[in-house]
């Protein structure tokens, strides 16, 4: 119960003094502001936002995507159809969402737009074992956190990356 308390006080802390503000700057400024996340018709757990970024979300008008939504090649059209080449990317499961879902940065840098990750803005999310382990934080550069101890991927590791795992490529 500990370390979840801790992880969620670490979530809130990085959502109210740094994702909070840089929206209200965003918004400020005129830039458009779009929020990728889980739809809470299939998963109802990490949809939930603090009532100040729902408000300035709805002040700016901002968008939702739900993941699942669009394809890569659709969520860059999207944005191309709004003039958008350039995406500055923050929030949570930084490690797994924000970098390869299909609105992700690896996908959109492959569609060529420019990208901004702000990892003060962002935090990674850990799974089972890996929070005592520090199996996110020890994960090889260019393997993948699916292998992290605990973690349940919403589709099957591919076989050059089952391969790997199974050849104890990953700690």
């Amino acid at each position: 119960m500990k370390k979840t308390l801790r992880a969620n006080a670490q979530h809130e802390q990085v959502l109210n003094e740094r994702i909070v503000p840089l929206v209200a700057l965003a918004g400020s400024k005129g830039f458009p502001i779009i929020m990728l996340t889980n739809d809470p018709k299939v998963i109802s757990s990490s949809t939930r936002t603090s009532q100040e970024l729902a408000d300035l979300l709805e002040t700016y008008h901002a968008e939702t995507i739900y993941h699942g939504q669009m394809t890569r090649e659709g969520f860059s059209e999207h944005l191309r159809a709004l003039h958008i080449e350039n995406l500055v990317y923050t929030g949570f499961a930084s490690n797994v969402c924000v970098i390869g879902r299909e609105p992700g940065m690896i996908p959109m840098r492959n569609r060529g737009l420019n990208l901004l990750f702000i990892p003060e803005a962002s935090a990674a999310c850990e799974f089972g074992e890996s929070w005592e382990t520090r199996g996110i934080l020890n994960t090889p550069p260019g393997s993948s956190p699916r292998a992290s101890p605990g973690f349940s991927p919403t589709r099957p590791l591919s076989p050059r990356s089952r391969a790997r795992n199974e050849a104890g490529a990953f700690p």
